[in-house]
């Protein structure tokens, strides 16, 4: 899939700020299956994102979820394109916390893909992943 931004409001106007492109949606995985050392991909299918169709220099890698007590999840932002890590997070919280970390804006249309694992042995460890999105411009 390829993203574009649409113009506009519906009364024929330009919309201002930041664009934000939806990456995955709700995923819930515990330790047996997405232990941290073997993420899994979360977000259906990899998104093709051309940087030409955006303003703005800025590119920030929005999530929000928790964990379970004690634990650590990892949400990657991974650059298929580039073969590379793009953005990491890491997530404490046992409350649904959001975090960003910055991304480099590529030169040229990148197909991104969002991996997330939680560290630990057992079906209780447990991360939670409520959304992830690039957010473009300031």
């Amino acid at each position: 899939m390829s993203l574009k931004p649409g113009g506009g409001t519906s009364g024929g106007g330009s919309s201002s700020g930041p664009a934000v492109v939806p990456l995955a949606g709700y995923a819930a995985v515990d330790a047996t299956t997405a232990p941290a050392a073997a993420p899994i991909a979360v977000g259906g299918a990899p998104l093709s994102v051309d940087p030409a169709a955006f303003t703005g220099a800025t590119w920030t890698f929005c999530v929000t979820g928790y964990v379970s007590s004690g634990r650590t999840a990892t949400v990657t932002l991974y650059d298929v394109t580039a073969g590379a890590t793009a953005a990491t997070i890491s997530i404490t919280a046992t409350t649904q916390t959001a975090y960003t970390a910055s991304v480099t804006k590529p030169g040229t249309a990148r197909v991104y893909r969002v991996t997330l694992g939680v560290d630990g042995t057992l079906t209780t460890h447990t991360a939670v992943l409520n959304g992830a999105a690039l957010e473009i411009g300031s």
